[in-house]
C-alpha cells in the first residue's frame, strides 16, 4: 500500500523494526513518543513522531548489540556518520524517498553516567586519516529506564499485524521527567500531560505508581522533576504544552497536574 504521509512512514519503519527485533532473542522496549502516540491520543491528538528509540535491556554490556546492529544492516538499514548510535531507513512515501532513523540506547540508573556510550562493533573503518580510531556503531544511555525492564513497565500493543513491546504511561513519565526541562523539548512536557490527563483504559497510574513507590522509592522520586518544573513561576511546562493544544486553559491545565500530584503524593520528595 502506498504511503500517503511521513507519520504512516514512521508507523512503517516501527513495524519492520520490530519484526526484526522479535525475530531475534533480544529484549528490548520501544521508549520515546510512540508510547503517548499510540496510547494517549484521544480525546486530543498527538502530533505523532518520526523516529524509533529502542531501549535493550542488555544494551550496557560492550558487544551485546553486535548481533542485532549486523541484522539492521542485512535489512538495508543505513550507518550515520555523524552519530554511531543511530541507523537510517529509507522509506518512500508519496513520491520521494524520506530518511527515517532508530536510536539504540541502553538502561541506566537516575543518574546519567559519566560515560553513556557502550561499543558493541568495530566496522573497521578509520574515522579519519590523521587518527587511528575506527568506526564503532555504539548504543547510549536512556537514565532511569533500568525500572522499565525491573517493574515491567511496558505493555504488548499490536499494530498492523507487528507486536511491539511499547513503553507504558509510567516509564513515560519517569524517562522524561528531568528531560522535559531542557530548552526547546516542548513535547515532553506535552508527552507527560497527555499521559497523565488521556491514559490509556488498561493502565491505573495511581495504583501502578504507589506500587512504584512502594518498591522503589528512588525511582518514584526521579518523577518529582515534573513537580519542579511544573512549579516554576514562569509556566513554562504550562506553555509548551499550549504550543500543541492552543485553547488550553492555564486553570484547567494548572488543577488537571495538581490533581494528579495530590492523588499520587507527588506534593514533595517521597520519604
Amino acid at each position: 500500500m502506498k504511503i500517503e504521509n511521513l507519520q504512516d512512514g514512521a508507523v512503517q519503519l516501527l513495524t519492520e523494526t520490530c519484526q526484526i527485533l522479535n525475530s531475534e532473542n533480544i529484549n528490548y522496549i520501544i521508549v520515546g513518543g510512540w508510547s503517548p502516540f499510540l496510547l494517549n491520543s484521544s480525546p486530543i491528538n498527538h502530533p505523532g513522531t518520526k523516529d524509533v528509540d529502542i531501549l535493550f535491556e542488555n544494551g550496557y554490556k560492550k558487544d551485546s548489540l553486535k548481533e542485532i546492529i549486523l541484522k539492521f544492516i542485512e535489512n538495508d538499514y543505513l550507518l550515520s556518520a555523524k552519530h554511531d548510535f543511530q541507523l537510517f531507513k529509507e522509506i518512500q512515501v508519496s513520491d520521494k524517498t524520506f530518511i527515517y532513523n532508530i536510536d539504540l540506547l541502553h538502561p541506566s540508573e537516575t543518574n546519567i553516567p559519566e560515560e553513556i556510550y557502550i561499543d558493541h562493533i568495530d566496522l573497521q573503518i578509520p574515522s579519519t586519516i590523521y587518527q587511528s580510531d575506527t568506526f564503532k556503531m555504539k548504543s547510549i544511555a536512556l537514565p532511569s529506564s533500568q525500572t522499565l525492564f525491573n517493574n515491567n513497565l511496558m505493555i504488548p500493543y499490536e499494530i498492523n499485524g507487528v507486536s511491539v513491546k511499547l513503553m507504558n504511561e509510567i516509564g513515560t513519565l519517569l524517562t522524561k521527567s528531568q528531560s522535559l526541562k531542557i530548552k526547546k523539548r516542548f513535547r515532553d512536557s506535552l508527552d507527560i500531560y497527555l499521559a497523565i490527563t488521556q491514559t490509556n483504559q488498561n493502565t491505573n497510574l495511581v495504583v501502578e505508581l504507589e506500587k512504584l513507590k512502594q518498591n522503589d522509592l528512588e525511582i518514584f522520586n526521579v518523577l518529582y522533576g515534573i513537580r519542579e518544573f511544573f512549579d516554576e513561576e514562569s509556566n513554562q511546562m504550562y506553555y509548551n504544552v499550549k504550543k500543541y493544544i492552543h485553547d488550553l486553559e492555564l486553570n484547567e491545565f494548572t488543577s488537571e497536574i495538581n490533581d494528579f500530584f495530590k492523588k499520587i503524593g507527588l506534593n514533595e520528595l517521597a520519604r
